[in-house]
């Protein structure tokens, strides 16, 4: 294996290699300057197109890894506008892959007075392996946090109209939509299903229905309807109507 090269154990299509850090070339060519850039003492380079590099600092909570993820596969490089933005699920494999899986990283979302937000570099602060937050979502085995019981909110009707509001339930744009669609040919979206052609529908068929105040109602076994379709390949609306008689509730 090269001097800094990095194998990620059963990861077959990433590797990363350190490479010339931003402290170096600032000391040498005079480049990369900032308040952090010209510190950063260590770069890796990945196959895949990202770029992490590290600088440790002293804090009252010790010695911390600064870590600044970004990619440079593209055209969007130096990009500052989200373009680049990093899942959170690569950034914690990347942390993994080149901080070990045993140490914890941050991820911190300033006081909008500390915010610095230039470019599309994504920062983790790495502590000691055996530092742990006194805080987080943790497996049921481990210790859990106490709970502040706050009580539940009173008033619980306003909450429900809230939720119908912002979820469109009810919402003057969705009964104009209901409305559009009271007499809609096959070739809607939500097709009439086989087994009920022929069949004089119920008033308001085509309308969302309100789960809060009035759930709809079947006479059929739904959800043992849907199990079967997703064993036989077949949509719902294509069932006949004696496939569908299978499931009538008795």
């Amino acid at each position: 294996m090269m001097k800094g090269e990095i194998l990620v154990e059963g990861q077959s299509k990433r590797f990363w290699k350190e490479t010339l850090a931003p402290k170096y070339l600032h000391e040498v060519m005079g480049v990369y300057h900032g308040v952090w850039w010209p510190d950063m003492d260590r770069c890796w380079l990945s196959n895949d197109g990202y770029q992490v590099t590290s600088r440790i600092i002293f804090t009252d909570w010790g010695k911390v890894e600064h870590a600044a993820i970004m990619l440079t596969s593209d055209s969007a490089f130096m990009s500052a506008n989200g373009e680049r933005d990093i899942p959170w699920a690569m950034k914690q494999q990347i942390k993994n892959e080149l901080f070990g899986e045993k140490r914890l990283a941050i991820e911190v979302f300033p006081k909008q007075k500390n915010l610095v937000n230039v470019q599309d570099v994504y920062h983790l602060w790495v502590f000691p392996k055996d530092f742990d937050l006194p805080f987080g979502i943790h497996p049921t085995r481990d210790k859990q946090c106490r709970v502040v019981r706050r009580g539940c909110p009173k008033d619980v009707d306003c909450l429900i109209k809230n939720t119908q509001e912002m979820r469109g339930i009810g919402s003057k744009e969705n009964t104009e939509k209901a409305e559009m669609t009271s007499n809609v040919p096959d070739s809607d979206p939500f097709p009439l299903p086989k087994f009920l052609e022929g069949e004089e529908l119920p008033a308001g068929y085509y309308d969302l229905p309100d789960p809060y105040l009035d759930p709809p109602e079947s006479k059929y076994d739904l959800r043992a309807m849907i199990d079967y379709a997703r064993k036989t390949g077949k949509r719902v609306v294509d069932f006949t109507k004696e496939e569908a008689e299978e499931f009538l509730i008795k």
